[in-house]
């Protein structure tokens, strides 16, 4: 397979196949290791830089480093090949392609397990291109997803904690929340961002002027029966409360009395 690619490299037929067939293989982790023994993630990143314009290559070829990388050394191989501006300029020749965006999202969150990637995301411009891409797709739930994993994951940072904020980050996930306030995965993960977030104090005070306890305070009464959005929900809460106004706020909203009774 591989060698096909590398000599049909111009096909994009032959490239989007070829990505295709090493994403469904790479769901086997012995197979995620000889994939990556045999040179298949360069060949994968060959094929995304030559067909920037073609959405399948991106698609597939996104889909594939995004399988590869559950493995922890393929993390660092795809980092150290050029990996994250390729998948970067993929998302961003195809904003508007949903399958893109979503794939897309799939490789950073799983490279982003990896510090020194946080680093390197955050410096090539990868925030902006999460949010954007949950902008665009605000309706389409899989795409939220992927995008609030990915900034659940870089916000462990402390350093990019302030870019996802000053980027548009805290309106970004809230909105994410609102929208899809029935799927329980969706705000547990945009709690676990915001509780992050609330490590910093000007984050604290944006996530309550964003409306983050309203929006906190409607998705657990959505969602009273699931322990797990409840228990993020309270922690998130108590991050925001360390600001004097906030707790005021908090307290104003009887949010405490609603952790409780949870």
């Amino acid at each position: 397979m591989l060698a096909a690619m590398t000599a049909h490299t111009g096909q994009v037929c032959v490239q989007t196949r070829g990505c295709f067939v090493l994403y469904n293989l790479a769901y086997n982790d012995d197979n995620q290791t000889a994939i990556a023994a045999a040179g298949g993630i360069p060949v994968v990143l060959a094929a995304m830089t030559a067909h920037t314009g073609c959405a399948d290559v991106q698609g597939k070829g996104c889909g594939a480093l995004a399988i590869l990388a559950f493995n922890d050394d393929n993390r660092t191989v795809i980092a150290a090949a050029g990996g994250i501006p390729v998948v970067l300029a993929g998302m961003n020749a195809h904003a508007e392609v949903a399958d893109v965006q979503e794939q897309g999202c799939g490789v950073l969150l799983n490279l982003a397990c990896n510090d020194d990637n946080i680093t390197a995301i955050e410096a090539a411009g990868g925030i902006p291109v999460v949010l954007a891409a949950m902008t665009a797709h605000a309706e389409l739930a899989d795409v939220q997803k992927q995008g609030l994993w990915v900034l659940s994951n870089l916000a462990c940072n402390d350093d990019t904690r302030t870019a996802i904020a000053a980027a548009g980050g805290i309106p970004a996930v809230l909105a994410a929340m609102i929208t899809h306030a029935e799927l329980a995965d969706v705000q547990v993960q945009g709690y676990w961002i915001l509780t992050n977030l609330a490590g910093n104090n000007d984050n604290q005070t944006a996530s309550v002027a964003a409306g983050g306890i309203s929006a906190v305070l409607a998705v657990m009464t959505a969602h009273t029966g699931k322990a797990d959005v409840q228990e993020h929900s309270c922690k998130a809460l108590a991050n925001l409360a360390c600001d004097a106004d906030n707790a005021t706020a908090i307290a104003a909203a009887a949010a405490f009395t609603w952790c409780w009774q949870q």
